[in-house]
């Protein structure tokens, strides 16, 4: 018996001009607490998020896939919060010995450049924009790769994987890992996390999976240069935290 699909997402296309749609505006999302309705407007399309239902009726301005796209990372973020089922995090990830290596930071930071180096000593790309990592009472938490393109390259099939470390990185001239106090880790965590709706209703839930997420999971400052003999620092902290 084919299961129903966890969310259904119908989207309609209305062709309209550029310059009627090009101006990027993002409008405050009109939120139902009672009957569990989301409405979102973009500049790129317009959506109601049916909670209950789990159900999303979405108009796009143009049929461009990048739109299509966007959308997907707004469902994604939506109902993983809204299930309490994990974090959609901007971070670049690779898998070595069967585990997943996160890395987080600020735009440029070098998140992709670390993925990309890491993968040209043998590990696997998993993804260097956007990956999910599940966070749920009595599992591991578990990194899965998404459908949504990403910057340059990464894992596009499903793939998942157990979720050893996460790297907060910053280019440096020298490669080393660093401890962080809790506060930092917690804050580190939140500034990855991909979720635009600025409501208790959300940020709440966020919050609370990220604090689960630093507590099961160690996060660490990483320090690199540009080149693939960073992978030894990060490889021998990874050892160390091996059962």
């Amino acid at each position: 018996m084919q299961r129903p699909a966890d969310v259904t997402v119908e989207v309609a296309v209305r062709a309209r001009p550029r310059e009627e749609w090009a101006e990027p505006w993002w409008s405050g999302p009109r939120i139902d607490v009672q009957n569990g309705v989301l409405d979102l407007r973009r500049a790129e399309w317009t959506a109601v998020f049916d909670l209950k239902r789990r159900h999303v009726e979405a108009v796009l301005d143009w049929a461009a896939p990048s739109f299509f796209d966007l959308l997907l990372r707004q469902v994604l973020e939506v109902f993983t919060v809204h299930d309490r089922s994990g974090l959609v995090l901007h971070a670049s990830a690779v898998e070595t010995e069967e585990r997943a290596v996160l890395f987080l930071g600020r735009s440029e930071a070098g998140k992709s450049t670390a993925a990309a180096l890491a993968a040209s000593r043998g590990s696997l790309l998993l993804a260097d924009d956007v990956i999910f990592v599940e966070v749920r009472e009595g599992v591991e938490p578990r990194v899965h790769c998404l459908p949504i393109v990403q910057k340059n390259e990464g894992m596009l099939r499903p793939h998942s994987a157990t979720l050893a470390a996460m790297y907060s990185v910053s280019q440096s001239t020298v490669d080393a890992v660093d401890r962080l106090e809790s506060h930092e880790r917690l804050r580190q965590t939140m500034k990855a996390t991909a979720l635009f709706i600025r409501h208790p209703l959300y940020a709440r839930p966020c919050f609370q999976l990220a604090e689960k997420l630093v507590c099961e999971v160690p996060l660490r400052a990483l320090r690199f240069r540009d080149t693939p003999a960073f992978w030894d620092v990060v490889h021998e902290d990874l050892s160390s935290l091996s059962p």
